[in-house]
């Protein structure tokens, strides 16, 4: 009885577990990723980009500040969809 008892639970355990790894949120981009996306986005609009770097503030956003070729300083925010994990930015300065 103890051991019918102990299977029992040990399976309710395993399908709880299971369904709790079903809900998890999907993950975003990485910040790689990110830096990856701000670059080819600001190539198209303002011309040839040398690097960019980023810092996430949060899950759903990052800075950004983009060096140019000319030399110049680009400040970029950039806003993440966690649920496609598709990158949209904008310069801010």
């Amino acid at each position: 009885m103890r051991y019918r008892a102990f299977i029992v639970c040990a399976l309710v355990v395993l399908v709880l577990e299971l369904l709790a790894l079903g809900r998890q949120p999907v993950r975003g981009p990485s910040t790689a990723e990110v830096e990856r996306t701000v670059a080819s986005q600001l190539q198209l609009r303002d011309g040839p980009v040398s690097d960019v770097r980023c810092v996430r503030r949060a899950d759903y956003a990052a800075a950004c500040v983009a060096l140019m070729y000319d030399g110049s300083r680009t400040q970029v925010a950039a806003s993440i969809d966690l649920e496609t994990g598709q990158v949209a930015s904008r310069v801010t300065r």
